[in-house]
């Protein structure tokens, strides 16, 4: 079994198996036994008793040796079965290994949550110090809001007083509305004298003018006649003395006009201001229970605290957004001249501008901080040359219908399903393509975009793909295709398109010199058309397709005013601003009194122009103000060189 086990010993145990071998030869070979008539001599019967004997002895040790081999074969048999047991323990030794690990983490890991443990402890305990700490101030707070209960108690006593006084002063102010009603049709009466004192004063200038041609040619006619120098001299005299008749006369109607305008405009302006007061009584007795935490517009004085001011600026922010009027997409209604037209926020600007007013204040604590600011300057000059022009500028807006285009589609596409060979096209397309048309259908329903130039992508690429088919709308029909979301897919990518279409063409307008003054104002004047009609149709039905585009997982941001529309609306002031400079240019060019009427028209379009832009874009950045401020000065600079001609 040692030389099994070792190799040193397997030699040894070779020479034994050999002298195994040799006797087991030995005892199985052929014997020579000799004749029982032969004779045996002695010794070599000695020898061979001896050579038995030896060979017996050596019988037996084999015997021995065979047991032990047996004995160290079972020894073997038994280790190999030890080694089988050892690997066993090894692997349970490994297997406790890693628990003893595993033990040791969660040893580790439990001192840590016991380390944790104490310190929320601690932290719990110092908690509690803060707790009462807080119970002690809620207490305090308590006693304050007590305190200051019984003062809000005492304020709502006020209040009640003081609606009792505002509903007494709304009663003075409703008889005053009645007095301003007589006051309005006073102003109209005046408003036709003032047309019937122009129209005098017309035909007075007309009159001056033949007056002078017939002097002119008296003169002539008194230099050929040298002998009646009398009857000249009577004739200059008399004609004379009518002319500065006539002039005295224009002076003083142009006096009574001018006051005229004056006493309307001041009677317009206190009927607005009367007409606001009144609206800001009538809010404050609608809602004379003012929800805690607001203050009514009576607490306004100057023994505010800084916070009770703070309330005080956002209940006047409050007055003005309730009785601001909206502008209307079509700016041309402010061109009348009537007295409801005082009443828009226009007017409530021009006319307030001039008192020390709360409306001063509210200016200052609306403005805002965006690109674009209110103009009330503009809106107000913009009345004043609507007040000298009384007509109106009525552009037809640009209809672009479709119906023609879409009958013929209709009759193209009802011949062809009529033909054989589209049915055949349309038969194997359904046949060949089904798996093409379903997958296509997969694409659409799972498709989500951040972004509308994705979505534009996307219905290229589905453009392009369908284009393979003989008749999409033939197809289609034979199988489950999301038809609305494919068709709001469709549509938001053409909105889009056109939109920026829309924004790159207003923002790169450049204008241009070689082209006629007339011709450049009507291409700019039609650009804005177009703006106006496209913003409009989108603003009208803006909620619903945000609605409807959100059901389909399509962006709508681009919809918003902080997406492509509040550029386009950037891009319409830098167009006011190149219309405004093109007008002051061509003012500039024309000079003389036989361009006055050019003049005149170039101004009331230039106004116009960049009241709509202003109305649109809601209101003008610095560059632009800066553009009419210069329309402006050169406006009063023609008007003053044309009073002092006349």
């Amino acid at each position: 079994m040692n030389g099994i086990c070792n190799p040193t010993l397997r030699k040894p145990l070779n020479i034994e198996e050999d002298l195994f071998l040799q006797f087991e030869h030995l005892l199985c070979g052929e014997m020579d036994f000799p004749l029982p008539g032969n004779i045996y001599d002695s010794e070599n019967a000695k020898k061979d008793q001896n050579e038995i004997e030896q060979l017996r002895n050596l019988v037996k040790e084999l015997e021995e040796r065979e047991v032990k081999l047996e004995a160290e074969l079972l020894e073997y048999y038994g280790l190999k079965e030890q080694e089988s047991n050892i690997l066993e323990l090894q692997k349970q030794l490994k297997v406790k290994a890693v628990e003893i690990d595993v033990l040791n983490i969660t040893i580790n890991r439990l001192q840590d949550e016991k380390k944790r443990l104490q310190e929320e402890v601690s932290k719990s305990s110092f908690a509690r110090k803060e707790l009462e700490e807080a119970r002690n101030k809620i207490k305090e707070m308590q006693k304050q809001i007590q305190v200051e209960a019984n003062r809000t108690k005492e304020q709502l006593l006020l209040l009640k007083q003081q609606v009792s006084v505002l509903q007494a002063e709304e009663r003075e102010a409703l008889k005053g509305g009645a007095e301003m009603e007589k006051m309005v049709k006073v102003l109209k009466e005046l408003e036709v004298e003032v047309m019937e004192l122009k129209r005098k004063n017309k035909e007075l200038q007309i009159e001056k003018r033949e007056l002078a041609m017939k002097l002119d040619a008296a003169e002539a006619k008194m230099k050929s006649l040298p002998n009646m120098k009398e009857l000249q001299g009577e004739v200059v005299s008399s004609t004379k003395e009518e002319v500065a008749a006539l002039r005295h006369k224009n002076e003083d109607l142009q006096k009574q006009v001018e006051g005229l305008q004056m006493n309307r405009f001041n009677e317009v302006e206190e009927l607005v201001y009367l007409r606001w007061l009144n609206a800001c009584l009538q809010y404050e007795l609608r809602n004379y229970q003012t929800p805690t935490g607001k203050i009514s517009a009576c607490d306004l004085n100057k023994s505010l605290s800084p916070n009770s001011q703070e309330r005080a600026k956002q209940l006047l922010l409050e007055y003005e957004t309730n009785f601001s009027f909206p502008s209307s997409p079509g700016s041309e209604d402010f061109d009348t001249t009537t007295a409801t037209a005082t009443t828009t926020s226009t007017s409530v600007d021009s006319s307030t501008s001039k008192k020390p007013s709360l409306i001063q204040k509210l200016k200052k604590w609306g403005r805002s901080k965006d690109k674009v600011h209110r103009a009330p300057e503009l809106a107000e000059f913009y009345q004043n040359v609507i007040k000298r022009e009384w007509k109106k500028d009525s552009s037809p807006p640009l209809i672009s219908s479709t119906s023609s285009m879409s009958d013929a589609r209709s009759n193209i596409n009802g011949e062809m399903e009529h033909g054989s060979s589209f049915r055949l096209a349309v038969k194997s397309d359904v046949g060949t393509k089904a798996d093409f048309v379903q997958s296509l259908a997969a694409e659409v329903r799972t498709s989500l975009f951040s972004k509308a130039d994705d979505l534009v992508a996307f219905v290229n690429w589905l453009d392009e793909e369908l284009s393979s088919l003989a008749d999409e709308r033939a197809v289609l029909k034979h199988f489950d295709w999301p038809e609305g979301k494919s068709d709001a897919l469709r549509e938001t990518a053409f909105e889009y398109q056109e939109l920026m279409k829309l924004e790159n063409q207003v923002s790169s307008f450049v204008d241009d010199p070689s082209l006629s003054w007339d011709a450049a104002l009507k291409k700019m004047y039609e650009l804005l058309e177009k703006v106006e009609q496209s913003v409009y149709e989108l603003l009208h039905t803006r909620d619903m397709t945000i609605s409807r585009y959100r059901d389909f997982g399509i962006p709508t941001d681009w919809l918003l005013d902080s997406g492509v529309l509040g550029k386009i609306k950037l891009s319409s002031v830098q167009l006011a601003r190149t219309y405004m400079k093109r007008v002051a240019l061509t003012l500039d060019a024309l000079s003389g009194r036989d361009k006055e009427p050019p003049r005149e028209f170039l101004i009331l379009q230039g106004v116009r122009f960049a009241f709509r832009v202003h109305q649109f874009a809601g209101g003008f950045d610095a560059e632009s103000m800066k553009a009419f401020e210069e329309l402006r000065s050169r406006v009063h600079a023609q008007t003053g060189d044309a009073k002092q001609e006349d």
